[in-house]
């Protein structure tokens, strides 16, 4: 089961037992556990093969099969696959995770206290309120809103 890439609580609903059950038969039974280990272990190693083919790119030979004249054609080939850059990262990913991860953790010195989020916040308002006001004048200019939109809009910002 370990080789079709059963896990431990797959392989407890196969033999109708928990997982702890399982757990206990491994501690019992060196041989079971050991052969759990090594189909794992040999599971594993087929996957990180395959997966490092896909990410590096591979060939493998084939046949074609065709029909020409009402006869069957078998043409010997080599099939080309290029390296897929997805295999790639979940490989270096998991090898050096430290180089190749998806977030990247960056340490905040920076602490703000409550006068310096107000004059932010400040700050930001009226930038934003100088912002909307040119928008409004090129509209207008553009004759894409009137004048009373204009002056209407221009009372509601804050």
């Amino acid at each position: 089961m370990c080789l079709l890439g059963a896990v431990d609580s797959e392989i407890a609903d196969f033999f109708g037992v928990s997982a702890s059950t399982i757990n206990l038969w491994k501690l019992r039974h060196s041989e079971f556990s050991e052969s759990l280990r090594a189909g794992k272990m040999y599971a594993d190693a087929c996957m990180a093969k395959k997966l490092y083919e896909r990410g590096m790119g591979y060939s493998h030979p084939d046949v074609h099969v065709s029909v020409i004249n009402n006869e069957v054609v078998l043409t010997e080939l080599t099939k080309h696959y290029p390296p897929d850059t997805k295999a790639a990262f979940i490989w270096l990913k998991n090898r050096q995770p430290t180089l190749w991860r998806d977030k990247i953790e960056v340490e905040n010195t920076h602490k703000l206290n409550p006068e310096m989020m107000d004059r932010i916040k400040t700050e930001f308002v009226e930038r934003m309120a100088m912002v909307r006001s040119r928008q409004l004048s090129v509209l207008a200019e553009r004759g894409l809103i009137d004048e009373r939109e204009l002056n209407a809009d221009a009372g509601s910002v804050e």
